[in-house]
Formats: structure tokens, C-alpha cells, sequence
């Protein structure tokens, strides 16, 4: 609701560079559950970055500044209207952030969130060379995981 909630629970949250190997941490929208089976997530998708172990010291910057930017509407209208929530990864061998949307189909809107998405990660430091893809959550559903290797769309 406001700055100084968003920061009461920020500063009371582990952060992802704490959480043990195996964890998630979710933040969504309010009435939009994690799962590609909620009504809103059914005909979307989410942006990845995986970061290797050697990125994984810069996790909760990556994270903050992508919460930041979903919250402080970085991203056009559309797109923010668009967006759904933010999930971060947490594994032994490296760390996994992702962006989630309604609108898998919509490639305007989509290339749309993952370029200023990738402004944002660039603008802490993200190397160039990770790429950003896109998964369809029924294409994730398909194979019972929620990160399969066919990319949809990359940045």
C-alpha cells in the first residue's frame, strides 16, 4: 500500500542470499497467486535470468532493484498493468530470477517488459551475456517444472 510497508517487510525478509539451497521467495500482486494455474497467470509467462554461482554474491541487488522497479512503475503503463509478481531461486550452484506476466501472446507487451527489465538488471551490474528468456507457464506445466529450457522468446 505504501513505501514504508514495502520497507517494513523488506527489512524483515531473509534475503535471497541467506535462504538456504532449494528456497523460493515470491512476491505478487495482491489476489494473484505463484502458480501458472491462477486464473490471471493461465495465458502468461515469466522472463528468466539464471545467474551462475559466481553471480550469486549479487542476488539480493538483482532482487531489490527488480522490486523496486515493478513497484516504483518503472515499466510503462501496460506493462506494469501486465505484470504479475516477481520470483527469486535460491540453489546450490546458482540463483534464478524471474518475471512474471499475463500476457504470453502478446509480443509487443512482452518484449516490452523484458527489455526495460533487462535495463533495470543491466543497471546493477548484470553481464551482458546472461540472457533473459521467456517461458509459457503451460509450456512449464507440460513438463511438471517450473523452469524448462524452451525459450519462447530472448533477450
Amino acid at each position: 500500500d505504501t513505501v514504508e510497508k514495502f520497507w517494513a517487510v523488506m527489512n524483515n525478509i531473509v534475503e535471497p542470499s541467506r535462504l538456504p539451497p532449494g528456497s523460493n521467495l515470491h512476491v505478487f500482486k495482491h489476489g494473484i497467486r505463484p502458480e501458472g494455474e491462477d486464473a490471471v497467470n493461465e495465458a502468461g509467462g515469466k522472463w528468466v535470468v539464471t545467474l551462475p554461482k559466481k553471480e550469486l554474491p549479487r542476488i539480493d541487488e538483482f532482487w531489490l532493484n527488480s522490486l523496486i522497479g515493478i513497484l516504483g512503475e518503472h515499466f510503462e503503463a501496460k506493462a506494469s498493468d501486465d505484470i504479475c509478481g516477481l520470483v527469486v531461486s535460491v540453489r546450490k550452484d546458482r540463483g534464478r530470477l524471474a518475471l512474471w506476466n499475463k500476457s504470453a501472446l502478446r509480443e509487443d507487451l512482452r518484449r516490452s517488459i523484458g527489455k526495460r527489465w533487462r535495463e533495470i538488471l543491466s543497471s546493477g551490474g548484470l553481464p551482458r551475456d546472461l540472457d533473459l528468456e521467456y517461458m509459457v507457464h503451460k509450456d512449464a506445466m507440460a513438463y511438471d517444472r517450473s523452469y524448462v529450457s524452451k525459450a519462447l522468446d530472448r533477450l
